[in-house]
This record gives C-alpha cells, sequence and structure tokens, in this order.
C-alpha cells in the first residue's frame, strides 16, 4: 500500500486527485462501449445518435470555455464535486428511465459517450492546473495521470462486455439500462474523494483581479497596429462562417446525394479550423500552442468518436467484442503513456510524440480498408495506443509555458470554433454509416491528424521545464 501511495505521490491531495481520475475514466470507458449500443438497440438511427452527441459536446464545449470563470466562482474543489454529482445524477436517470428526454438530458449533462479520448472533458482543465501545483517534473506526473485514466477506461470497457451475460437474465434493454450503475458509483465515489480534500477553495476577490489586471491586451502600447490586425482577423473569420453557412444551405437543398449532405459540416470544421490558424497567426506563441494541441486532440478523437457504433454496424459484432477490443486499446495506450514519460526525458517530449503520432495516422488511414473484423480490431487498438499514448506528454508540454496568463479571448474564441467544428463530426460521421459510407470519415481524420502532427513537430524541444 505504501508503495502504491508514493507511486501516486508524495501529496494526500495529490494521491486523491489521481484516484479521482481513475474513477472518472472507468466511467467513461463504460459509457464509451455501452452509449452508443444502448441508443442503437433503442432503435436509433446513426445521424440521430450523431446528433445527440453533437448536442452533448455543444454543451460540454460551452462548460469547457467558461472553465476559468466557472473555477473563480467555485474553486477547484466545488467545481469537481458539481461535475461528479451531476454525472452521478444522469446515469440514474437513464437506470430509471429510457424515455426520449430522459436520455437526452442525461447524455447532454454528463457526456456519456463523449470520452473516447480519456481526456476528462469539462473537468480536465481545472484538474491538470490542480495536479500541476504539486509537481515541478511535469511529463511524469501527467503521464502517470494518463496512465490511470486509460487504466479506467480500459476497466470500464472490459464491464461493458457483461453486456450479453446479463441480457441472458434480463430484457436486452433492461441489461444496458442496470450497467449504468458503474458510472454512478464510481461519480459518488469521486464526490466522497472530493469532499475528504482540504484545500481547492475559491480565490479571494483581489486576486482575481490582479489576474484581470495582468491580462490586458497587450496591444496598449502599439495601438496603431494591433487592434487594426484583431479587427481584420475576426471580420475575415465572420465573413467566411456566414459564407459557407450560405453554401452549406445552398447545397443541402439542391444536392441529391446524402453522402455529400452529411459532408458539409465537415467542410464547415475545415474552414473553422483554417480561419482559427489565421486568427492566432499574429498573436502570442502561447496562443498558437493551445490552438494546435486542440487541433491535435480533436484530430485524435474524430477517429474514436461513434467506435462503437461502427464496428457494429461494419461487422455486426456483440457489445463483448467491441467492448474488448475497446478496452484492450486503452490499456495498451496506457502502458505506452507510462514508456513515453520516460523515454521524454531522454529524447525530449517531441520527436516520441510526432513518430507515435505518424504511427497513428497511418493505422487510420488502413483502418477501413481492412474487410473482416479481426484486422480492423488490431488496427483500431493500434491506432489509439499510438494517438492516446501520447496525451500526457503533450500535456506536459502545453502546461510547461513559462507564463502561466490567464488565457486571452482570442485564444479562448479559437478553441470554440475548433471544438464547435468538431462538435459537427458525430452527426455528419453517423449520417455517413447509415449511408453505407464506412471509409470517408476516417480518410478525414487521417488527414487532420497528419496536420496537426506536422504543425507540432514545428515545437522547439525543451527538457528542463518537463523533468
Amino acid at each position: 500500500m505504501r508503495k502504491w501511495n508514493n507511486w501516486l505521490g508524495h501529496h494526500p491531495t495529490l494521491r486523491r486527485l489521481q484516484l479521482i481520475a481513475l474513477l472518472r475514466s472507468t466511467g467513461q470507458g463504460f459509457a464509451a462501449v455501452e452509449t452508443s449500443l444502448y441508443l442503437r438497440e433503442l432503435g436509433w438511427s446513426g445521424a440521430a445518435i450523431g446528433g445527440l452527441f453533437a448536442a452533448a459536446g455543444l454543451f460540454r464545449t460551452l462548460i469547457t470555455t467558461f472553465t476559468a470563470e466557472l473555477n473563480a466562482l467555485l474553486g477547484p474543489k466545488k467545481y469537481l464535486l458539481l461535475y461528479e454529482v451531476l454525472t452521478a445524477a444522469a446515469a440514474l436517470l437513464v437506470i430509471v428511465s429510457s424515455g426520449t428526454v430522459s436520455l437526452c438530458l442525461a447524455v447532454i449533462i454528463a457526456g456519456f459517450g463523449m470520452g473516447h479520448s480519456g481526456s476528462g472533458g469539462p473537468a480536465a482543465p481545472i484538474e491538470r492546473r490542480w495536479l500541476g501545483a504539486f509537481s515541478r517534473k511535469l511529463t511524469i506526473l501527467f503521464g502517470k495521470h494518463a496512465l490511470l485514466g486509460y487504466a479506467g477506461m480500459g476497466f470500464g470497457a472490459l464491464i461493458a462486455c457483461l453486456t450479453p451475460l446479463l441480457q441472458a437474465w434480463l430484457p436486452d434493454r433492461e441489461a444496458y439500462r442496470l450497467l449504468f450503475i458503474l458510472p454512478a458509483v464510481c461519480a459518488a465515489a469521486g464526490a466522497a474523494l472530493l469532499l475528504s480534500i482540504h484545500g481547492g477553495a475559491r480565490r479571494r476577490a483581489a486576486t482575481a483581479e490582479e489576474a484581470n489586471l495582468a491580462t490586458l491586451p497587450s496591444s496598449a502600447s502599439s495601438p496603431s497596429v494591433k487592434p487594426a490586425i484583431s479587427r481584420r482577423m475576426s471580420l475575415l473569420l465572420a465573413g467566411g462562417i456566414i459564407l459557407l453557412g450560405l453554401l452549406i444551405f445552398f447545397v443541402r437543398g439542391y444536392a441529391e446525394s446524402p453522402i455529400l449532405s452529411a459532408f458539409m459540416p465537415v467542410l464547415l470544421f475545415l474552414l473553422l479550423i483554417a480561419l482559427t490558424m489565421i486568427r492566432v497567426a499574429g498573436g502570442s506563441p502561447e496562443d498558437m500552442n493551445g490552438v494546435m494541441n486542440m487541433v491535435q486532440t480533436v484530430a485524435v478523437t474524430l477517429t474514436s468518436t461513434m467506435s462503437a457504433y461502427w464496428f457494429s454496424e461494419r461487422f455486426q459484432v456483440s457489445a463483448s467484442e467491441v467492448g474488448l477490443v475497446i478496452a484492450l486499446s486503452y490499456l495498451l495506450a496506457g502502458f505506452l503513456a507510462y514508456v513515453l514519460m520516460h523515454a521524454s526525458e531522454r529524447f525530449g517530449p517531441i520527436k516520441p510524440v510526432v513518430n507515435l503520432q505518424l504511427a497513428g495516422a497511418v493505422c487510420v488511414l488502413l483502418l477501413p480498408l481492412a474487410n473482416s473484423f479481426v484486422p480492423a480490431a488490431i488496427l483500431y487498438v493500434l491506432c489509439s495506443m499510438f494517438n492516446l499514448g501520447t496525451r500526457g506528454t503533450r500535456y506536459a508540454v502545453m502546461n510547461a509555458q513559462p507564463a502561466r496568463k490567464q488565457r486571452s479571448w482570442s485564444s479562448r474564441l479559437a478553441s470554440f470554433l475548433i471544438r464547435l467544428g468538431a462538435i459537427l463530426w458525430p452527426g455528419a460521421f453517423g449520417r455517413m454509416i447509415d449511408e453505407g459510407e464506412h471509409m470517408l470519415p476516417f480518410f478525414f481524420a487521417a488527414a487532420i491528424q497528419l496536420f496537426s502532427t506536422w504543425r507540432y513537430s514545428k515545437k522547439k524541444q525543451t527538457k528542463a521545464p518537463l523533468s
């Protein structure tokens, strides 16, 4: 027990936060497998499931965008506690009711089925900042955090494999509903651990005012240049979105191909990324690094979104087979995260991440070409392992910035727009699957991933801040 505590961290709060992340990820891993399969069992189409996930993504994006304000209002402890309580309540709602309104409310609030990346959702930014206060060795800290997260995801996905066993005694739908007790218990246990933590209170108002003063736009020293650039880029951004919206409206009205109609939101996503890159190009390096980390996370998530539904529709396999594949992918991703946190100290944090994500992009390209379940499962495990295993190191790089400033509104807008584009993805993915198009979504995800990996490779190697 002492060795386990020493491995988790030297401080009691650090150990509890790591255990809370493990519990939350267990519920996420279960929901990543079970949610779309349960909705499919209820007769929902791929487009309907994707639409619900899009609504859940929009809610999570709004919460994540205003995380700093919520953290200032509640403090990290109350913020995370509220998140766990809402997740437990949403899981109980799924158990007691299978009505459309109840399911929609539960999935939107808790984000069930949305946590494929293992990032922790809206709780992640506050949790990572709180964890970072207890250690200067960020690579080791976030490597362990990623390892625990993926271990929990894998364990939760394995529990989802029990669904066919329960269906021998219970009706199919009741078996799915009963197993949602797992995320409810995990969230309740996480809330109990949070209540036992001392600290994490809301900052005093004076500190918040000082932080606001410290983040006033630097353009005050050169008013003739910076504001003009900002206005032009903002007008370009707004004009581009309006033009593409009109294009989407026109094409959807006259296109006969359902695939083309489904692909229109993807074109909006591409434009949002391009315009966002232009928007932050003249800003600070911290803003650009934050945006590129967001693009990279989204690119990885594109592959895993609705993966359980894709396997079920493409190869007609059971929940046990799908759960086993997803569980194995998370467990191997955790193992790779553990290896990478030591390799990064020797080779730097950039080169290993770039090489692994290039390998992951190749696996994503090959995945839809597999004509049977076994090779597709192997490729999915490999691409998930390579892509997700780098998360801890990427977060360590992002959190190792020398200046811990409050995010500018430019950076927030950029992150929000990229997340907004990603919100459209589940609906487009589900629509394409319904129309029999099983390859195009993965080719698109691989292209975005290759771009984000190339841009990430332009970062300067650094060891000192991470070790």
